[in-house]
């Protein structure tokens, strides 16, 4: 009896011991298994975040390509429909835009890029001769902290030669830069330019004015390479102004090797008025134009008429000569450019025979101007000048002279203000934007 009494109980002990064992696994497999759960859920949860995240960052594209400008507070509300997304944006570099998007815990980032002009009210490839000063508002550039800004008045890459005072007015909070610049900044020291030059290159420049050689003023302000202006020259955006039309009996765009040789149009500024009053803003000349004071009224007058219709014009001059005689503060910018053949060679050259053809009375106006006696700049003649202004004309979107190897000729004494909002609505049109590289559909 007492034999199977301990048998018993000694199957009784391992039978617990195995049910005890059997109970210590079965919890630590449910826990290992809960564990495997719970971070399962917190997988899916995360991924779930990172999904709406990126769909937020590719609405803000979307969104971005549709309207032709860079993300805004609206466009934000309107990539975020479950009001759990947020957003924020850095400008990190010039033609950068960094849009991050929050969801939850995920914090995704992606750079927007973008075509944008370096700093500089008048940027230049051709060489340049001011004949009676020049004073400007700057443009502000990057910000040094402390209200003090890295200003830029001109960005050149060759020649440049003043006759008069050369002066940087600085900062004003009356005529402002642009949109939402803040009040009370000023230009550092080391960015403002007080000198005087006779018929020389000016000594004494500060930073604000900067000698590039290597600046591609085409490709920052339209996102293509200068030797790829047909690309933007038929853009449909683009309307286009010539002596002899530039289109097919189908109305299609003449190929680049079949455009015809550019010559001057006699009525640049009606042609020029005319687009202005059907709303147009991105205005191509191909050829010579000739803008006297007549011209330069009917155009101030069909900017204003137009109201909020136009912010600002951009007008580009093509493979000719531009002549302006007379006062306008124009609402845009200047783009005078002159393309090159791929050997280099330029596809326009002026003469003093073109100049005559164009206007005869400025014909002779720049002659004495830049070739009298005595002659004390031998470098600029008439025949090498493919830019002459007479008169206070003047673009606040800025100039761009692109016509390497000729001269800008302005007679006159040059002062006025800077506003790059004029050349934004125009611009954002044909401005292409592009994720940068790494990003999630980087092009």
């Amino acid at each position: 009896m007492s034999n199977t009494s301990q048998r018993g109980v000694a199957t009784l002990l391992i039978t617990s011991i195995l049910l005890t064992v059997a109970l210590v696994v079965t919890l630590g497999m449910y826990k290992n298994l809960f564990f495997q759960i719970k971070r399962a859920q917190n997988e899916v949860r995360a991924k779930q975040q990172f999904w709406m995240a990126e769909g937020g960052l590719e609405c803000i594209y979307s969104v971005t390509q549709t309207a032709h400008m860079l993300p805004t507070a609206s466009h934000y509300s309107a990539c975020d429909s479950s009001g759990l997304l947020s957003f924020s944006y850095q400008n990190p570099g010039r033609g950068q835009w960094k849009v991050t998007a929050q969801y939850g815990y995920q914090h995704l980032s992606k750079t927007i890029r973008y075509p944008a002009s370096a700093s500089g009210v008048l940027k230049a490839t051709s060489n340049l001769y001011f004949a009676g000063g020049l004073s400007m508002l700057a443009d502000p550039g990057l910000s040094l902290g402390d209200s003090q800004w890295a200003c830029t008045m001109l960005r050149y890459s060759k020649e440049f030669y003043v006759n008069g005072n050369l002066a940087n007015l600085g900062l004003s909070d009356t005529h402002l830069p642009y949109s939402g610049f803040p009040t009370g900044q000023s230009c550092h020291g080391d960015y403002m330019t007080t000198t005087t030059a006779g018929y020389a290159t000016p000594t004494g420049l500060e930073k604000d004015f900067v000698n590039d050689l290597h600046q591609t003023p085409f490709e920052d302000l339209f996102g293509e390479a200068r030797s790829e202006w047909y690309k933007v020259m038929s853009d449909p955006q683009f309307s286009k102004i010539s002596a002899t039309s530039l289109f097919n009996a189908s109305g299609v765009l003449l190929s680049q090797t079949s455009l015809p040789t550019p010559a001057p149009i006699t009525n640049c500024g009606e042609q020029i008025v005319q687009q202005i009053q059907l709303g147009k803003d991105l205005l191509w000349v191909y050829g010579s134009c000739h803008l006297e004071h007549s011209d330069l009224t009917a155009i101030g007058d069909a900017i204003d008429a137009a109201g909020s219709a136009i912010d600002g014009v951009i007008l580009v001059i093509h493979n000719g000569l531009l002549s302006t005689e007379g006062a306008l503060t124009f609402k845009g910018m200047i783009y005078h450019f002159i393309s090159q053949a791929a050997d280099g060679t330029p596809d326009f050259v002026p003469s003093e025979a073109q100049w005559q053809a164009l206007n005869l009375t400025q014909a002779n106006l720049l002659k004495s101007a830049v070739d009298h006696t005595p002659d004390v700049l031998p470098a600029v003649s008439i025949d090498n000048t493919s830019y002459f202004q007479t008169g206070a004309f003047y673009p606040i979107g800025g100039y761009v002279m692109d016509a390497p190897d000729t001269y800008a000729v302005f007679s006159s004494s040059m002062s006025f203000q800077f506003n790059r909002d004029a050349i934004d609505v125009p611009l954002n049109k044909i401005r292409k934007f592009k994720w940068q590289k790494g990003s999630w559909y980087g092009q």
